[in-house]
C-alpha cells in the first residue's frame, strides 16, 4: 500500500520504500562544494568500473542489493544518448556517476534518478548529500520540473543525503503483514 504518511505513522506495519522529490528550481539554488562537478558523458567506458563499485557495496553489504541494482549497459547508453548520464567529478577526477530518466512518474514531471553512486574513496566526505544539486544543476530540464526518486528505507545514507539535498518526502510504500 502507498500513503503519504511519514515512516512509522502505521502501526504494525513497516516502511519499505520512500518517494522524495525536489523542484529543480529549488535544487538549483544550493550550494555545491567549489572541488565537486558535473559533466555530462556520451559513452559507458566507464561501465566496469561502475561495476566493480556495485560488487563492492554488495560485498561489504549484501543487503545493498535489495535497495540498490546496478543498471544495465544499455539503459546507461541510452541515457548518455539523450544527455541525462553525468560523471561526478572531485577536483577534475571521476568520482561517480549520476544518471536520471525524463518522464512523468506518479504524477509529477520531470526527471527520476536512476543512479547515484560514488567511487569508495569518495563516501563519507559528505560529496553524496550534494548529488542531487549537483544533478539538478546539469539536468537540461526547465526549472519547473522536479526531480524525484524512490529509495528503499534501509538505504538510509541515499535516503538522508536526498533530504539535506532539499528534496521532500511525499510519501511511499508500507508493508502490511498479512
Amino acid at each position: 500500500m502507498t500513503a503519504a504518511d511519514p515512516v512509522g505513522a502505521w502501526p504494525n506495519t513497516r516502511s519499505e520504500t520512500r518517494q522524495v522529490v525536489g523542484l529543480l528550481t529549488d535544487l538549483r539554488r544550493r550550494e555545491t562544494p567549489p572541488e565537486l562537478s558535473a559533466s555530462p558523458r556520451t559513452d559507458t567506458a566507464f561501465y566496469d568500473r561502475y561495476r566493480q563499485i556495485h560488487s563492492v557495496h554488495v560485498a561489504q553489504d549484501p543487503a545493498h542489493t535489495r535497495h540498490a541494482r546496478c543498471e544495465d549497459r544499455q539503459a546507461l547508453e541510452e541515457l548518455a544518448a539523450r544527455g541525462l548520464l553525468f560523471d561526478v567529478r572531485v577536483n577534475g577526477k571521476r568520482a561517480g556517476i549520476i544518471a536520471v530518466a525524463h518522464d512523468v512518474r506518479r504524477g509529477i514531471r520531470g526527471a527520476t534518478v536512476v543512479e547515484l553512486v560514488l567511487d569508495h574513496e569518495y563516501r563519507g566526505l559528505r560529496y553524496g548529500q550534494h548529488l542531487s544539486t549537483l544533478l539538478a544543476k546539469a539536468l537540461p530540464l526547465p526549472d519547473e520540473e522536479c526531480l524525484t526518486g524512490t529509495i528503499h528505507v534501509e538505504n538510509v545514507a541515499a535516503y538522508r543525503s536526498a533530504l539535506r539535498a532539499g528534496r521532500v518526502d511525499v510519501g511511499g510504500e508500507i508493508v502490511i503483514p498479512l
